[in-house]
């Protein structure tokens, strides 16, 4: 592909159409320039290659692929080789299918465990984060397959998530929101990046210049392409003077010509234009070149791939000793619709068609026929009491060996779409747990669920061990773990809090009407219960194995790049098993507010029984800084810092200090408050935001950004809304599913009016007639519906 000849030869108006989609997954050909399409589809822990058009959240049927574990599940893996791997055979099956981009991985922070979304996220650790998203992405990519870096940035919430303004401070901003995306960047070099659909500081990520021309572009070197989530886009010609490149799906033409509207008034430069369409040239040459028409893979062997992954990622929890199980002629009772209905993966436009699922009773019928096996899942997860079935419950106990509960969140409680509103799992699942540790000592709890849960039943129960969402091979991954074929080596990514009121993040959450502020600032998850002294049901970075370890030796050096980080770790256990080496950094009276604890290395290795091995982690120097607020970058403030080599984020096993040196600029004084819950004071926040935190947007009038929700206010609101419910109903699904049906309604409600264009297929100069109707401004209204001027 000559693309500087193309450039020349392509008209305003094929350049214009290069730079939307041809329908919901393809981008515009130009046939007469020999110029192709090229398909993306969903991800990111699978390929969702819709065989229907018009599905934006994932409602309708996809092709068949295999499910591996969502990244909740890669994250506690804490091995970046392994979600490498994973990366190369999604990358695999996105070739089988003709796919040139896989829309993943979604590396934005957990700022609080409602988030309905967390399941498709790594991390609330912007490092751990960037470290595995930097792993898929090279995975994928070396096999000749694109990926899309999501969701550029501050996309921390389903509420509200189309229109919603995020207000963040800048050490925040940079330290904890963006890092994780730099570190991506910077080091996997993504072949495309996915805006999302928020406002931050008042504008839309999609046109946001200081996020996407100055940081990506400018700061980061970012030079792929950028795309809007689905539905995104705001103003197109503020975006593409951003450096917004492709908008996502097809405007069915009507941005199209706003972009040669532009051009011609001068509100676009010929220059901008071509960097965008040269981007896009490149890409469509990058993915033609590595289609593979013959390519195919075994749905076989990556079933047994993803089992083996999901085992990598199980964390255990708690263990009396009652694991790991024996496989002999035992009895076994297990208890919950899991155990034959398996939750493996979460809902949303990440949801997979699989090629199979293993069932708990199934695997254990098959593979240890020697267990008298009785299952009982005659009870939903649902709030409903049940008290007879506790009294059955408590009567078919007496003659078992080992009782397992399979308990956890079902779909309707967490999905893309809306917001968790409790911690809670069902009450009825409590309610038995609760009724059978008072018979028995040794309950097994496995649990199914897509972010952090409360545990009242804790201190009562035999074993706990979270599968979270482990794909479609999760059932014969969790027989691994409970019949000891398979040592857990899982880590905790996220912190489970006691209650979601322990969370700084927690009176801010989901915010105000249209607008959220990040008052708690650097003092996400582990920062802020490290800092402050939180309890927690159980800390960052936590997990059990069946083996036991020592660590020694530890030693440290700094050389002008990197801190050097050498210790010995053994396996005085008789069992082959894995450990997490975590080493975080602890600085000792630094000269501005920084968390107690930040962690700034792992690794995980694999030990025969017996065997030591000494292990180097490398450590940048870029973790030892914090962003100025003068210098606007990063700087190192120096002194002396601890290196911790932990068990966890609150457990310390070895320490040594090391001297960082000073960067030679004047520190900016410290706006942080002495005492942190002070940051939950308006006042106290806006001293350290810089500037005062803006009203949130009124419902009247109402404009492009306002929710359908709020046209309820009018009485022609009223019955626009039930005509656009009419619509969207028709567009989006035809399924009776309960998940879905919340997540439609939930969709509905937020549904800013800016995107009946691309979810109604209303033309915007509609949109805006209508916003106009609303407003009584009847003559403007009738004068933009008859000229079309949208």
């Amino acid at each position: 592909m000559n693309i500087p000849l193309l450039l020349e030869t392509l008209t305003i108006k094929e350049k214009a159409s290069l730079l939307s989609g041809l329908d919901q997954w393809h981008t515009k050909p130009v046939k007469r320039l020999g110029i192709p399409s090229i398909l993306m589809t969903d991800g990111p822990h699978g390929i969702r290659r819709q065989v229907t058009e018009n599905d934006m959240i994932g409602i309708h049927p996809s092709a068949k692929a295999t499910c591996f574990p969502p990244a909740v599940n890669m994250a506690s893996t804490f091995d970046p080789s392994c979600v490498r791997w994973l990366g190369n055979l999604i990358a695999k099956e996105a070739k089988s299918e003709g796919v040139s981009i896989v829309l993943g991985p979604g590396t934005n922070i957990k700022r609080h465990p409602f988030g309905g979304r967390n399941f498709e996220y790594f991390s609330e650790d912007p490092m751990l984060s960037g470290i595995m998203a930097s792993a898929y992405i090279q995975g994928v990519q070396e096999e000749g397959v694109g990926t899309s870096l999501k969701h550029f940035a501050l996309n921390n919430q389903e509420t509200s998530r189309m229109m919603h303004n995020v207000i963040c401070d800048a050490r925040a901003r940079e330290e904890i929101y963006l890092k994780a995306f730099k570190m991506a960047v910077t080091s996997a070099k993504p072949w495309t990046i996915m805006t999302s659909y928020n406002r931050v500081g008042g504008i839309y990520a999609s046109e946001h210049p200081d996020l996407i021309r100055q940081t990506l572009r400018e700061a980061w070197h970012f030079d792929g392409v950028t795309i809007t989530d689905w539905g995104a886009m705001n103003n197109r010609v503020d975006a593409l003077n951003a450096g917004l490149d492709l908008e996502m799906p097809s405007s069915n033409g009507h941005t199209d010509k706003q972009i040669v509207k532009a051009i011609s008034h001068h509100q676009v430069s010929h220059e901008v234009l071509d960097d965008s369409v040269k981007r896009m040239l490149e890409l469509i040459e990058k993915a033609t070149n590595h289609l593979d028409l013959d390519a195919t893979y075994d749905p076989l062997a990556h079933h047994a791939h993803a089992r083996r992954i999901a085992s990598d990622s199980m964390v255990l929890l708690k263990n009396n000793g009652v694991l790991p199980l024996k496989a002999t002629k035992k009895k076994i009772l297990i208890i919950g619709p899991f155990a034959k209905k398996p939750r493996y993966q979460g809902s949303g436009s990440s949801k997979i068609n699989p090629t199979m699922v293993d069932t708990l009773d199934g695997i254990l019928r098959t593979e240890y026929p020697m267990i008298d096996l009785t299952i009982i899942d005659d009870f939903e997860n649902t709030l409903t009491e049940r008290g007879d079935l506790i009294k059955s419950l408590e009567m078919m106990t007496d003659d078992m060996d080992h009782v397992i509960v399979m308990a956890g969140l079902p779909d309707v409680m967490e999905s893309e779409g809306f917001d968790r509103t409790t911690l809670g799992l069902p009450e009825e699942q409590n309610k038995v747990i609760e009724a059978l540790v008072k018979r028995l000592d040794d309950v097994i709890v496995v649990l199914s669920n897509g972010s952090p849960v409360t545990m009242p039943w804790i201190d009562s129960v035999g074993a706990v061990l979270e599968t979270y969402l482990g794909g479609q091979a999760q059932a014969g991954a969790t027989a691994d773990i409970l019949f000891g074929n398979v040592s857990p080596s899982g880590r905790l990514a996220e912190t489970f809090y006691l209650d979601n009121k322990d969370c700084l993040a927690d009176k801010n959450f989901p915010g105000d009407r249209m607008q959220v502020v990040y008052h708690e600032s650097l003092f996400v998850g582990y920062r802020q219960t490290t800092t402050m002294n939180t309890p927690v049901l159980f800390p960052f970075g936590f997990g059990l194995s069946y083996a036991t370890f020592e660590y020694s030796g530890l030693a440290v050096k700094r050389t002008d790049k990197e801190v050097l980080v050498t210790v010995s770790v053994t396996n005085t256990s008789a069992i082959l098993a894995k450990e997490v080496i975590q080493v975080y950094l602890e600085p000792q009276n630094p000269s501005v507010t920084k968390a107690k604890r930040t962690l700034a290395q792992f690794d995980k290795v694999s030990l025969a029984p017996g065997e030591t091995k000494e292990v180097t982690l490398k450590i940048p120097m870029d973790a030892f800084m914090h962003f100025d607020l003068n210098q606007h970058q990063m700087v190192t403030d120096g002194g002396i810092t601890h290196i911790q080599i932990a068990k966890n984020a609150h457990e310390i096993l070895l320490e040594a200090a090391i001297t960082v040196p000073k960067d030679p600029y004047p520190m900016t004084p410290d706006p942080f408050p002495e005492n942190l819950c002070d940051l939950l004071d308006q006042t106290v926040y806006e001293r350290l935001l810089g500037t005062q935190i803006p009203t949130p947007d009124p419902i009247f009038p109402y404009t492009v950004i306002s929710p359908l929700e709020d046209l309820k206010y009018r009485a022609l609101g009223r019955m626009i809304l039930r005509i656009v419910d009419r619509t969207l109903k028709q567009r989006m699904t035809s399924s009776t599913d309960a998940v879905d049906l919340k997540m439609i309604d939930e969709t509905k409600r937020s549904l800013p009016l800016k995107s009946l264009t691309s979810f109604a297929g209303i033309p915007p100069h509609q949109v805006k007639g209508l916003i106009h109707l609303l407003n009584h401004r009847y003559l403007k209204a009738l004068w933009t519906l008859m000229t079309k001027k949208g």
